[in-house]
């Protein structure tokens, strides 16, 4: 309830929307002041619903993610997948959803590449109830093609990034691995790298690109439904890095590797 909150105060569209409350407090007080209060609602609300914006937060994030030089992918014990979410679809179930799919398809990628039995760890717990399957066993179900011919290890009780980098260290513990790759979206890769640097693991990433790279365009610059997304997206690994270093999960060396 709080989380949810926070996120709605400190994102698109929630700050658009306390920042015209406090407009109309102020307007009680002084129209001045008021106008004042509806410039910078409107200037930072357009700002920050622009594909624009979310490319600028977005490249700061994934400017700080560096990889281990020591790894090379032929040489690792275990590809993980940091699952993204599944969502319900009626007469077919539980599917993933794109970003976890494509998490998915990148590893299996991955490890045909380099020619190699590496086991996948693809670690997700179940995020909608303990009524509902695993993130983890979901993606399987949809990957049995390919997972049947794969080593392919399940941790189903991870609900968060950190609990998945927690699970995924005693699985790497017990089958003595220490050289990992690790799959998730290029955004949520510095946090994700964070948390496993905190128990004890270095990670080589593997990015799945979701930011597009191109040159910006004019459309850029304009509010819209995609950009408040990535705007959102961006400030919500910035808000979790925030909180994992408040709550003692991560250091800030954890972080900014070097």
């Amino acid at each position: 309830m709080l989380k949810d909150l926070a996120l709605f105060l400190l994102t698109p569209p929630g700050i658009g929307v306390w920042l015209c409350i406090v407009a109309l407090y102020m307007g009680v007080k002084s129209k001045k002041s008021m106008w004042r209060w509806v410039v910078v609602a409107t200037v930072l609300g357009w700002g920050l619903a622009t594909p624009a914006m979310g490319r600028v937060l977005s490249t700061m994030l994934i400017s700080q993610v560096v990889s281990p030089k020591h790894i090379l992918p032929q040489e690792a014990d275990l590809i993980v997948v940091l699952a993204g979410g599944m969502e319900y679809t009626g007469g077919t179930g539980w599917l993933p959803t794109k970003a976890s799919y494509q998490r998915a398809m990148v590893a299996y990628q991955v490890q045909e590449r380099i020619s190699s039995r590496i086991p996948i760890v693809i670690s997700g717990g179940k995020t909608q109830g303990v009524q509902y399957p695993s993130e983890a066993a979901v993606i399987n179900n949809l990957v049995t093609t390919k997972a049947q011919i794969t080593p392919t290890i399940l941790e189903e009780t991870a609900l968060n990034t950190f609990e998945s980098a927690q699970e995924v260290a005693r699985i790497a513990q017990t089958r003595n691995a220490s050289t990992l790759l690790l799959v998730t979206s290029d955004i949520h890769m510095l946090r994700a790298l964070a948390a496993f640097r905190a128990r004890g693991l270095d990670p080589a990433p593997i990015p799945v690109f979701t930011i597009n790279r191109g040159a910006l365009a004019f459309a850029d610059f304009l509010p819209s439904v995609k950009g408040a997304y990535e705007v959102h997206q961006a400030l919500y690994e910035v808000l979790g890095l925030i909180y994992y270093k408040l709550a003692g999960y991560i250091k800030v060396s954890d972080i900014f590797y070097d």
